[in-house]
């Protein structure tokens, strides 16, 4: 089941099912993920979610978890994925899943190839299941980051920002979350482009290292 707030984008993505042959397997509802969740709920009945894909706007991640947990719709060791959490951002969604004894998470950092390429981050937690009220609200500076996340968002939007831009925010989103002890693991991309290379100092032998080695 897929969510989508965008009513022409609800008719192609059910095209696209439809082409397929996939329509008994799959369906897009149309909506926002607060008010789905109860549908889902209704539908399928608690613990019914064993795989869920948040790519929409990052700073409501944690709003829309937190429902999930709520209505008791994740089954044990359901997978939580979300894409962005670097750029534009989803800093309280880090926090609600790297803080919390009821996730295993691991945050993976790779090139994504955008109009304005450059270094993101995907987020892969488990669900254990426990309790999720055991978790501290997140530090003020992060309130802050995810004001400046939508702030950003509606410039990309708008149009106009740089790829330049893009990475000065990302590097200073990546310096506020490692100061609460998240930090991403790099992943190795076969793919990606080399990262630019700067001259050695002075009496100093260059270095071949592969993207992303550590």
């Amino acid at each position: 089941v897929s969510f989508e707030v965008e009513p022409v984008h609800v008719v192609l993505a059910r095209w696209v099912i439809d082409v397929a042959g996939l329509s008994w397997a799959a369906e897009v509802w149309p909506g926002i993920g607060g008010d789905l969740a109860r549908r889902v709920g209704d539908e399928f009945g608690q613990m019914s979610c064993q795989l869920v894909f948040f790519d929409h706007r990052g700073t409501k991640y944690h709003e829309d978890l937190s429902q999930l947990e709520w209505l008791q719709v994740l089954s044990p060791q359901a997978m939580v994925i979300a894409d962005n959490v670097l750029r534009p951002g989803a800093p309280q969604f880090l926090w609600h899943v790297h803080n919390s004894s009821a996730y295993q998470s691991t945050t993976w950092a790779f090139m994504d190839n955008t109009p304005c390429p450059g270094e993101d981050w995907m987020t892969v937690a488990s669900y254990s299941g426990g309790p999720t009220w055991k978790r501290s609200w997140p530090p003020a500076h992060l309130e802050r980051l995810s004001w400046d996340s939508d702030r950003w968002r509606r410039k990309s939007q708008e149009g106009g920002l740089r790829a330049s831009d893009w990475s000065a925010f990302a590097r200073h989103a990546a310096d506020e979350l490692a100061s609460c002890g998240i930090e991403a693991k790099q992943w190795f991309d076969p793919n990606a482009p080399p990262p630019a290379e700067e001259p050695p100092a002075e009496g100093e032998g260059a270095t071949d290292e592969g993207a992303w080695a550590e």
